[in-house]
């Protein structure tokens, strides 16, 4: 689940201009389960209940959505907002209200379908992460253990996990620097991918304790393939849309990493006192540490480096928002009135940010693709 589109302050009631005819005379409603939430920095969202859906909206929005009540036609609405404004510009500018949000899934009438050009812009924007859940409980089981550390401050906790993360780290180096001169290729390797999947275990959960004490709770965890290509572990922490504090949405996305360092530290100390042959194996899993770490800070994917560094800089989805502009300008589909709008900056950082993603991607896919080919002529 991801955040939809933001209607922007700017833009709080502008749309398309071929909308206007589309809500002139109908009577369009919200839909009740619909609810107005604070996020990041504290503005607006709408929560739709029933699908677990977050709208990102402009500060005057939740004003209008009064107006949008069922009862009322569009040109009547036009007459009680915009008797000092041109009715035809306001028909467009509210008409394009409606159409985000009925896109969005926010109205009782159904999302319109978008195929070709329009489809693949708004598809470029999703989170492309293919999931296989093993379970929807983990907020369930973790709130017993949690709940009693609310009662210690959340700087103390997280002062002390970065502590211990630090030491980790600091171990871990030493060792990658000072004991590999004797290494050898052991012959159990099997043994390291049992060891990391079980630190991608820990790396995930560390994720869901800290939603978890933020009163956030992961909806699930399992498995997946981001991109549609790399194998990853995750858990589904929509609801952290609800964190408020800039600090406190990033730690959130540095948990797993923070918790790496802890298994790289221990690792670490295995390789400088454990004897030659489980060092060796262990030297190997410090190897494969600092790949992990490297990845969950790829700042061309949706890592946890990237959630975290967007977080501070009080940005929403600024990879979806860049790759669907870039999409927007290469297949020649109409920017939205929000596209428009955007500063000439931002929209260069959108396309040269957006064609590094897609060139990350590329030779990603080729990448997994030789793998599989070689895999496959192995077992042949």
């Amino acid at each position: 689940m991801g955040l939809t589109p933001t209607l922007n302050d700017k833009t709080a009631l502008a749309g398309p201009s071929d909308v206007g005819a589309w809500f002139r005379d109908t009577k369009q409603q919200v839909r009740e389960d619909v609810e107005v939430l604070q996020g990041l920095d504290q503005r607006p969202l709408l929560f739709i209940r029933t699908t677990g859906k977050y709208v990102a909206v402009g500060f005057d929005l939740p004003k209008l959505l009064p107006l949008f009540d069922g009862t009322r036609t569009g040109a009547e609405i036009i007459e009680q907002i915009a008797s000092r404004a041109d009715p035809i510009l306001a028909m467009d500018r509210l008409g394009g209200i409606l159409h985000e949000l009925r896109q969005a899934g926010a109205l009782v009438e159904a999302p319109k379908p978008e195929h070709g050009r329009r489809g693949i812009a708004s598809f470029m924007r999703r989170e492309h992460l293919l999931r296989l859940p093993l379970t929807r409980s983990i907020g369930t089981w973790l709130e017993g253990p949690v709940a009693p550390l609310r009662a210690i401050p959340g700087r103390v906790l997280a002062g002390l996990w970065v502590t211990m993360s630090a030491i980790g780290f600091a171990v871990g180096l030493f060792s990658l620097f000072t004991a590999g001169s004797g290494w050898q290729l052991p012959s159990n390797l099997w043994v390291l991918y049992l060891v990391l999947f079980l630190q991608i275990g820990f790396h995930e959960l560390s994720h869901a304790l800290v939603c978890q004490y933020l009163k956030v709770p992961a909806r699930e965890a399992g498995v997946g393939l981001m991109l549609y290509v790399m194998p990853v572990g995750y858990v589904d922490r929509t609801d952290s849309y609800r964190i408020t504090d800039r600090k406190s949405r990033a730690f959130l996305s540095l948990a797993g990493p923070i918790n790496d360092q802890i298994w790289f530290g221990v690792t670490g100390l295995v390789v400088l006192l454990a004897p030659p042959e489980i060092s060796h194996l262990a030297f190997s899993m410090l190897a494969l540490q600092v790949l992990l770490t490297l990845m969950n800070f790829n700042p061309l994917v949706p890592s946890d480096g990237y959630h975290a560094v967007s977080a501070l800089a009080g940005i929403v989805n600024f990879r979806g928002k860049a790759l669907n502009y870039l999409t927007h300008k290469l297949l020649r589909v109409p920017l939205s009135e929000s596209q428009l709008t955007v500063s000439r900056k931002t929209s260069r950082a959108y396309i040269w940010y957006g064609i590094v993603c897609l060139a990350f991607v590329l030779v990603l896919v080729l990448g997994m693709a030789r793998t599989v080919g070689r895999l496959l002529e192995v077992l042949a």
